[in-house]
């Protein structure tokens, strides 16, 4: 069992969320800014509030989920199936991911929708990485990021989709990942009818 933060730890963890709320961070000498993320690196838009009047067919099913790798200045190339997002590495020993998501069977006439991205870690030199408890997530020091997003954040796409870019996630200084370090991305949806979706990358 992994052991509590040490209070040195949550205090770099506090100066990191800091850095974030100012609007920037380094990586490299090129600062990432807050103001390139959908969200300008808040966790919310609208409140996330369920629907009362969904039909029966709007609450059956699944959402299916493609995340991509982005770059803040709009990009999105979809994931392969054992693919994570590009992991960027600061001077400073901050990391940070540019990613996004595309809804592929949205309902459109529910477009607000509550979603999480997380980076989740194991190390197979120690753990056996086939037991979930083994995978250490950003949830257990910062907390996934979780977004509430609506009409104005979801861009309607030619093939019907709903799709979010610029999406920025900063991982935590004590989220080491080394050279045998087995990475994996977990983006979950839920929309206001109840309908979810989950997809997890890199396994």
């Amino acid at each position: 069992m992994r052991s509590s933060a040490h209070p040195l730890l949550t205090l770099v963890l506090a100066a990191s969320s800091l850095v974030a709320l100012l609007g920037f961070t380094d990586c490299g000498g090129e600062y990432v800014g807050c103001g390139d993320d959908v969200l300008g690196c808040g966790d919310n838009g609208p409140e996330f509030t369920p629907a009362l009047d969904c039909r029966a067919d709007e609450q059956s099913g699944d959402i299916e989920i493609v995340a991509g790798d982005g770059d803040g200045e709009g990009g999105f190339m979809a994931l392969a199936e054992d693919a994570i997002p590009t992991v960027h590495y600061g001077s400073q020993g901050g990391m940070h991911i540019w990613t996004g998501i595309q809804l592929r069977n949205p309902n459109l006439d529910r477009r607000m929708h509550q979603l999480s991205f997380e980076a989740q870690t194991c190390e197979p030199s120690v753990e056996d990485c086939a037991d979930e408890a083994s995978w250490l997530s950003s949830d257990a020091v910062g907390g996934p990021r979780i977004m509430v997003v609506g009409e104005d954040e979801l861009r309607e796409t030619a093939e019907g989709w709903l799709e979010l870019r610029d999406v920025l996630l900063l991982l935590p200084y004590d989220f080491h990942i080394g050279e045998d370090t087995r990475l994996r991305f977990v983006v979950t949806a839920e929309d206001t009818c109840g309908r979810t979706g989950e997809r997890v990358y890199g396994e």
